[in-house]
């Protein structure tokens, strides 16, 4: 068990996803991959629990959002 702080990674190529995770932010193990048709227009951040009713608490800090495709 982890007990620090943990970063997640969502990268996007075309419709191709992949989500890392990290320990310290700089050295990235691959959770899974993806594939989705997906056009957006906006993007922002979201953080929730993947399950529904009695999930435990938790708090999502988000300290950085890049957009590489639009510099």
């Amino acid at each position: 068990t982890y007990g620090g702080a943990n970063w997640m990674r969502v990268t996007r190529s075309g419709n191709n996803f992949e989500v890392s995770w990290s320990t310290n932010g700089s050295s990235w193990t691959t959770a899974g991959n993806f594939n989705f048709t997906l056009t957006a227009s906006k993007v922002g951040i979201f953080g929730a629990n993947a399950t529904g009713g009695g999930a435990p608490a938790y708090t999502a800090t988000i300290d950085a959002f890049v957009n590489t495709a639009y510099p």
